[in-house]
């Protein structure tokens, strides 16, 4: 068994035994898929590729996908971002689908040291903290000694939804009051449309034009669009993107419009096991209505009635709305492993800094009860 870097050029090169990994791999999500990779970083493909484990016979028993890109400390006060520091990093799309053993993970991040001075260390997107990598950088005296381990936010709940056979059971399982107030907030939203409330689904490639046109205006108008600087942002990639999902039959998005006008979507992708929640907004206008959660209320409906998944990931930064539809969770993060060196160490001491001025805030804010009114208030005076 051994460990080999495979970029650039050479990754369409191991589709075929990819392929033949994957047929028995069926958690590896859509963002980690080789063809996905392929496909949205074709014209970048020397910053993207995957570190394999080698059999003897040329097949792999081990495959971690991986894109080389700037990953700034990002420093915040609450959702008020106040700067970021540069660092570059290998980027471990999640983790890796490796054998549960150290000698692999010592293997790996060995081949990722090779590097060098390219990059200021690893990270690892959405690491499990049940995952053996987790306990693997955790325990492993190696890597605190060359790493500084470094968690830029707390661990989260990942929130999941596993389906059961149909939407009245799985309704049944919600408790009696937040049966209740979704019926409510829908019936309010219905009111307030005079009985033009529509779902739209898109799932093939001649919607997704339709759709983003719509969801772009959305998501001007959202706060995460203003204040977090997130959004539909580049449409040509989007558009690109979305139509690509849409040809490997992976796509899932919605959109819910009021009197015809568009006021929340989410972006989904969906594999042959899990549907993912990618992107989300709403328009602020019409905040009070709870458009999003109506939104997923409706989603959820169709999803039950058509081509049905396992699971439907909603995704971390558990908000109350997650908590309502979600009946699973665990624990997930983002890691830094970076190199013990002056760079290194002023990145990590300057975002910790940052959060500490942001936690005390934040509890003086909690203490007076005006936390929400504060994140409200933002929220509203962004857009």
């Amino acid at each position: 068994m051994r460990c080999e870097k495979v970029g650039g050029a050479d990754l369409a090169q191991i589709l075929p035994v990819y392929k033949a990994f994957k047929a028995s791999h069926q958690e590896i999500t859509v963002v980690q898929d080789l063809e996905w990779i392929l496909h949205t970083r074709k014209d970048e493909l020397d910053q993207a590729g995957a570190y394999v484990l080698r059999n003897g016979g040329g097949t792999i028993s081990g495959y971690a996908p991986f894109l080389i890109q700037n990953r700034p400390l990002r420093c915040f006060i609450g959702e008020l971002k106040l700067g970021e520091v540069p660092l570059r990093c290998l980027m471990l799309l999640g983790a890796p689908h490796f054998p549960d053993n150290e000698e692999a993970y010592a293997a790996l991040i060995e081949e990722t040291d090779k590097l060098g001075s390219e990059i200021d260390g690893l990270f690892v997107f959405g690491l499990p903290l049940n995952s053996f990598l987790w306990n693997y950088l955790e325990k492993s005296p190696a890597i605190s000694q060359r790493f500084i381990r470094y968690l830029p936010e707390k661990p989260d709940r990942r929130i999941m939804i596993d389906l059961p056979k149909s939407h009245e059971e799985y309704m049944q399982k919600l408790t009696p009051k937040n049966r209740n107030t979704l019926k409510r907030r829908v019936a309010r939203l219905e009111k307030e449309s005079d009985g033009q409330l529509q779902l739209v689904c898109a799932t093939s490639a001649d919607q997704v034009d339709g759709f983003l046109e719509e969801a772009v205006r959305v998501s001007q108008k959202s706060y995460q669009w203003h204040l977090l600087g997130l959004g539909l942002r580049d449409l040509e990639r989007w558009r690109k993107n979305l139509k690509f999902l849409a040809g490997k039959n992976w796509l899932r998005s919605y959109l819910l419009r009021c009197r015809g006008v568009p006021v929340a979507f989410t972006i989904c992708y969906q594999d042959d096991r899990c549907c993912y929640y990618v992107n989300t907004g709403y328009d602020q206008d019409w905040g009070e209505y709870n458009v999003g959660t109506v939104l997923q209320f409706m989603m959820l409906k169709d999803i039950f009635a058509h081509n049905r998944p396992v699971v439907v990931d909603l995704g971390r930064r558990s908000g109350g709305h997650k908590k309502v539809f979600g009946n699973t969770s665990f624990l997930d993060c983002d890691v830094y492993l970076l190199r013990r060196n002056l760079r290194s160490s002023i990145a990590y001491n300057t975002h910790r800094a940052s959060q500490f001025v942001s936690e005390g805030i934040s509890d003086v804010l909690d203490r007076l009860k005006l936390k929400r009114l504060a994140k409200q208030t933002l929220r509203k005076s962004s857009v």
